[in-house]
């Protein structure tokens, strides 16, 4: 028999060397772009968040900074209670140890009238002179004796003791459901047609407020708190997290022009017709995985600057409180709409 000779063909080690130190090289390049990826989607994640949260503040400064001084629609250029002015800040507090400082504003409007009872059979269509049982929903807020109520028609305004409240008595009249909040009010100086709006307002008298205030917080650091003079719940919890420092100045008439002081004038007047809000954001998380990407100043007043990236630095260990958190500068200027009553 013949046997009949065959090759074998197949790779030399030479060969599979190669091909297995390319390969390592394109795997390599593939996890590094992979893992670059990584880090750049998660601090453009973090970067959004801070955006985010900032627009949200300055919507929320835009609406209660637009409504200072709002006294409902019987308006007429005077101030209903109080002598307190409906704008008030204070520059630069301090709010930690080695941190920039930050500054507070205190806005006062008529906010949250009382919810109460349009239908005719449990509420009256109109409040004599004699004051009459109101009957409110229960998601209202419900003043307690001795508490003044500002009523409005918009012909005119006047305050009102709370005589009877259903958190002191029981009693039911008219009918009305079991269970039913009301309160009833002293005399008044003359019956109210409606639409009538009811407002509580302070104890001393004065419009309702709310106080914006950067605060140290367990969680991030830093937070800014949204403190309803009515909500005691307001002043435990943040209300943005990641505010390491709150900027306020105020847009004054100068003459024919516009100029930004940092403390409000002592009359205001109708001086005040803005404010630029200035907000100096942090991530909640430190990252050294990337370069820090705020060494830079950021000018958060026209006197001061602060540089979270050489802030407190340790020369011997190459690091500083500030190190490996980001920071974003955000500023947006506010016209006041009733600045004319200020």
């Amino acid at each position: 028999m013949k046997t009949q000779p065959f090759s074998v063909t197949g790779f030399s080690l030479t060969e599979i060397m190669i091909a297995l130190v390319i390969s390592s090289i394109l795997l390599y390049g593939v996890l590094s772009i992979m893992g670059s990826s990584r880090k750049t989607y998660g601090l453009q994640d973090e970067l959004a968040k801070l955006q985010d949260n900032a627009r949200f503040i300055v919507e929320d400064l835009t609406f209660t900074l637009r409504m200072a001084g709002f006294q409902g629609c019987s308006k007429n250029g005077t101030t209903p209670l109080g002598n307190k002015p409906y704008i008030e800040g204070e520059n630069d507090e301090t709010v930690a140890n080695n941190t920039p400082p930050s500054d507070k504003i205190t806005v006062r409007y008529l906010s949250d009238p009382l919810v109460w009872y349009e239908k005719e059979h449990y509420s009256p269509r109109q409040l004599a002179r004699t004051g009459d049982t109101l009957y409110l929903d229960r998601d209202s807020y419900v003043p307690s004796v001795g508490e003044q109520v500002l009523i409005s028609d918009c012909h005119g305004w006047e305050s009102a003791k709370v005589t009877q409240s259903s958190a002191s008595t029981s009693t039911q009249t008219g009918g009305v459901p079991l269970g039913t909040l009301f309160i009833k009010l002293s005399s008044l100086n003359r019956s109210y047609e409606r639409p009538i709006d009811l407002y509580p307002v302070s104890e001393d008298g004065s419009l309702s407020s709310i106080t914006y205030q950067v605060k140290p917080d367990p969680s991030s650091g830093f937070a800014l708190y949204r403190i309803e003079e009515k909500n005691e719940e307001s002043e435990k919890y943040p209300f943005v997290e990641g505010v390491e420092s709150l900027q306020i100045r105020y847009a004054v008439k100068a003459g024919a022009g516009i100029t930004y002081v940092d403390t409000l004038p002592n009359q205001l007047s109708d001086q005040v017709v803005g404010v630029r809000v200035t907000l100096l954001m942090r991530t909640a998380k430190q990252r050294f995985d990337l370069d820090d990407t705020t060494n830079r100043e950021f000018k958060l007043d026209p006197n001061f600057t602060y540089n979270p990236y050489t802030e407190n630095y340790d020369a011997s260990k190459k690091t500083g409180l500030e190190r490996g958190y980001r920071h974003r500068l955000f500023s947006s200027t506010i016209a006041i709409r009733n600045a004319e009553f200020l």
